[in-house]
């Protein structure tokens, strides 16, 4: 998996996603499964295959909001152990997939769907701070105000 998001982080997207797509497929360890998805769902957006993104995103929810959820070693990115507790880390990991769904959705044309999962990622990070979540929902309000008087404007027309 590290070497995975070493291939993400040097940008070598297509490389990124066939490694995360190998470390799904062969089953490895189960803990990674809703982070692997996740970060797969990242190399399928910069590829812009939105479609595949979302598969990625629901696959790492699904495992996310299972009630059973534990995360793997709870690292940051230099490696070292964060201090998040095990909680919060859960709660930024489903925030973060919610995010990241809103940003897809957005992207597609499906405003009130980016709403709603922006929404989300609010109520699930920790204290509901994410200023990233905080800027798009706003954005996505004003284009859905934006749609909605063109609407009107069309249809009094």
């Amino acid at each position: 998996r590290q070497a995975a998001e070493a291939l993400l982080k040097n940008r070598d997207v297509p490389a990124a996603a066939e490694a995360f797509r190998r470390i799904l497929v062969e089953g490895g360890d189960h803990a990674h499964a809703a982070t692997c998805h996740y970060k797969l769902s990242i190399c399928y957006q910069r590829l812009k295959d939105y479609r595949a993104a979302l598969c990625s995103i629901d696959a790492a929810l699904e495992l996310l909001n299972a009630p059973d959820y534990q995360p793997g070693a709870i690292t940051n990115t230099n490696g070292k152990r964060a201090q998040d507790t095990v909680v919060e880390r859960i709660a930024r990991e489903r925030g973060n997939a919610y995010l990241s769904r809103g940003v897809v959705q957005w992207a597609l044309g499906a405003l009130e769907e980016a709403k709603c999962s922006f929404e989300a990622c609010l109520r699930h990070y920790p204290g509901g701070k994410c200023d990233s979540a905080v800027y798009k929902l706003a954005e996505v309000r004003k284009r859905i105000a934006l749609k909605d008087a063109q609407d009107q404007a069309q249809a009094q027309g």
